[in-house]
């Protein structure tokens, strides 16, 4: 079945794969658009597929991998995007591979179809990176490997966050509680209680002019008088000059 070079717009029928015997399918250069239909995977006869320089869409479908007999896959020229799936490499009689000029990412494989440089096109994809030393393409690190994670390791990285976020929310309730109760703390003095701060004429006054009816006692650090400081009584004891 031969559609190429036409007018034809939309998407291609998922009908298509009702056509299981379907040997050639060339529905190249025209104005198609949308995904890839899964279905083309039941076309088990085909051997010659080309869809290139067109608008397609989307990742390469995974029923591809059952078309066994493939020998030719043109799908250049679109806006396909996504991993190249590594089920390229069990196509084991695929002649020539075309996936340049699309949007694809992550690392090329490199087994099969991919181990020969002269079958395999994939040039205009910017994203790529690794394959084959003949294709030229950078080398990938973790950013642009495009290796997806698997669910143990999803699952235990959501674990590590969640238990972290737990333990960040406690520690900030925790500083925040020392916090209010430090504002509630009376201020401590910063001098002792029993250190009294008192004018000279305060105390010539308390211990009257002191005087010899006050006098505690004379060591060597001089004399010490009773000095009463109001009339409640209060008394201490002062170091005369």
């Amino acid at each position: 079945m031969n559609l190429s070079r036409n007018h034809l717009v939309g998407v291609l029928p998922k009908e298509v794969g009702e056509m299981k015997l379907l040997a050639q399918l060339d529905v190249s250069r025209n104005m198609l658009e949308g995904n890839i239909p899964a279905s083309l995977g039941s076309c088990v006869g085909l051997e010659v597929l080309k869809m290139e320089e067109n608008s397609f869409r989307g990742s390469i479908p995974s029923s591809i991998s059952m078309l066994r007999n493939a020998k030719e896959l043109d799908l250049s020229h679109n806006n396909l995007s996504g991993q190249i799936p590594e089920f390229f490499e069990a196509l084991h009689s695929l002649v020539i591979l075309n996936l340049s000029y699309n949007n694809f990412e992550g690392t090329l494989p490199t087994k099969g179809i991919f181990n020969n440089v002269s079958a395999t096109f994939v040039s205009g994809n910017d994203k790529l990176c690794g394959g084959m030393p003949e294709f030229h393409l950078p080398k990938c690190s973790s950013r642009n490997s495009g290796q997806k994670l698997t669910p143990e390791w999803k699952l235990a990285i959501s674990i590590f966050f969640g238990v972290l976020g737990i333990a960040l929310v406690l520690a900030l309730m925790y500083f925040g509680w020392l916090k209010k109760k430090k504002r509630t703390e009376p201020a401590s003095s910063s001098k002792d209680d029993s250190s009294l701060n008192l004018s000279y004429g305060i105390l010539f006054k308390a211990t009257n002019g002191f005087s010899s009816s006050n006098l505690i006692g004379v060591g060597g650090f001089g004399s010490v008088y009773k000095a009463v400081l109001d009339e409640n009584g209060a008394v201490i004891a002062v170091k005369g000059q």
